[in-house]
């Protein structure tokens, strides 16, 4: 993905009618989610016939759309006029000049990008051709524009802190706060000492694996019904399941002892030796 310039980004060059060409199977032939599925159902070439717009932003949903880009998805990130604020992002803080950083290069290689909003006329074609679209938006953002009823064969990936309802659905967080309330903090360190958090944004990147699966099953029934949904995916659930090694799973199996100390495991996540 090429550096900002101007109104776009790595611009899908116009027609002149203001859609982007090179995405004829996109906006122009006519055929939205539904109207494709007879003829599109999985094969043996990857998710090289699935297209996704990327609304989001930040890591969780960057990561998600990559694992779809990866497996062969045709991905449209949309970015705002100036471009998605990671591109600018450097872990030591370095002026990048007109380049983009590496970790913005890692989310989102193997896409293509385009500057605008969800209410921007050729934003609305790509939702309305595409077979999965991915937000992070807090709950009342672009509703409108994302209405279900006007895209019933999309398929809706909202990604959040907490999901779009419920008493913490505008709670401000971060992934540190997420993991101790999920019980993961409490898990790891020494017994006798005080727990820590696991490191490396872990919170985001698992959240995203378990939001790229169940959007795949979501787009696979779209496929054989034509009717798309809206797939609510919330931090905290994943990391309940995931960041605690399925922890009641294994203490039903074991018999459920009494516990006299918390169990603790000495494991970080993104936290290894290297020769510096």
């Amino acid at each position: 993905m090429a550096t900002a310039e101007s109104a776009t980004i790595n611009p899908l060059a116009s027609d002149g009618a203001g859609a982007p060409t090179g995405t004829s199977g996109w906006v122009l032939d006519g055929q939205g989610p539904g109207a494709r599925k007879a003829a599109r159902m999985p094969a043996v070439h990857g998710l090289r016939d699935l297209r996704v717009v990327d609304l989001s932003f930040g890591i969780a949903g960057g990561y998600c759309s990559k694992l779809f880009a990866d497996a062969g998805a045709d991905v449209v990130k949309v970015e705002p006029a100036g471009g998605d604020p990671l591109r600018r992002w450097s872990a030591t803080g370095a002026d990048l000049g007109t380049s983009d950083g590496a970790f913005f290069r890692f989310l989102h290689c193997n896409k293509r990008s385009i500057v605008g909003t969800p209410e921007d006329p050729v934003v609305q074609q790509l939702i309305a051709a595409a077979d999965l679209v991915i937000e992070t938006y807090a709950p009342g953002e672009h509703d409108d524009a994302l209405d279900p009823q006007r895209f019933p064969g999309t398929v809706r990936l909202s990604i959040t802190p907490y999901g779009r309802s419920g008493p913490y659905a505008l709670r401000p967080t971060t992934e540190f706060i997420v993991q101790t309330e999920c019980g993961s903090t409490l898990r790891r360190g020494l017994p006798d000492q005080e727990p820590f958090h696991a490191a490396g944004r872990i919170t985001e990147y698992i959240a995203a694996v378990f939001a790229a699966v169940g959007a795949s099953a979501a787009v696979r029934r779209a496929r054989q019904t034509g009717a798309g949904e809206h797939v609510d995916l919330a931090w905290l659930e994943a990391m309940a399941i995931a960041a605690n090694t399925y922890s009641d799973l294994m203490y039903a199996l074991s018999g459920r002892p009494p516990i006299e100390l918390p169990p603790r495991s000495v494991e970080v996540p993104s936290i290894e030796p290297t020769l510096d």
